[in-house]
């Protein structure tokens, strides 16, 4: 099996206050000094605020990481992240936790990037 190097690489992780997202995002900056880490999170309340508001004081110690607040369903947004950062690797991470919200009108239910992939 190959290898895949992120080295001097953009790298866009979503739900990146998450607690997935934000570990990823801590050892790409610590394996891979010189990846641009673009992290993107709506911060919903679903999950504690103030936990995911924490994870990212500790993100923001790398020079090399930048946090957008935003919807990964926001196609304008996302388009202009792409022209913006040019990030060649994507970690989508996103989903809706909780069934409930599945069956709610207007939930997306299938959450794709900007509803571009």
């Amino acid at each position: 099996m190959s290898t895949v190097t992120l080295e001097n690489k953009t790298i866009l992780v979503t739900t990146a206050a998450g607690f997935i997202g934000s570990n990823l995002v801590k050892r790409i900056c610590q394996e891979a000094p010189s990846a641009t880490v673009i992290g993107i999170d709506n911060m919903n309340a679903y999950y504690d605020v103030a936990l995911k508001e924490f994870r990212l004081k500790e993100l923001v110690q790398y020079p090399t990481f930048t946090f957008i607040k935003g919807n990964i369903a926001d196609k304008e947004l996302i388009t202009e992240l792409f022209e913006k950062y040019k990030s060649s690797v994507v970690v989508n991470l996103a989903a809706q936790a909780g069934v409930q919200f599945h069956h709610q009108p207007g939930c997306l239910c299938g959450i794709k990037l900007g509803r571009l992939l």
